[in-house]
């Protein structure tokens, strides 16, 4: 089984992320360090990040009972 492909880019970011992805059904959390869900989105390509203070978060991508974590660093 191959590794699901996901990305996302700008990283660091202020405004946006856009999700890179060959799944077709997913869902994308961003957590602060501490664990607190800030984001959930679902089958979504780009999100809104702009309300989010700056620091360090981690994304979470969720496709079937696939997992990726990423780190994103917000400025």
């Amino acid at each position: 089984e191959t590794a699901m492909q996901f990305a996302f880019y700008p990283n660091p970011a202020d405004e946006s992320i856009t999700i890179r992805t060959s799944q077709t059904d997913y869902k994308v959390s961003i957590y602060t360090l501490t664990g607190q869900q800030i984001i959930r989105k679902t089958n979504s390509s780009t999100i809104d990040i702009s309300d989010i203070a700056a620091g360090t978060y981690i994304v979470l991508f969720k496709s079937g009972d696939t997992l990726s974590r990423r780190k994103l660093v917000v400025e």
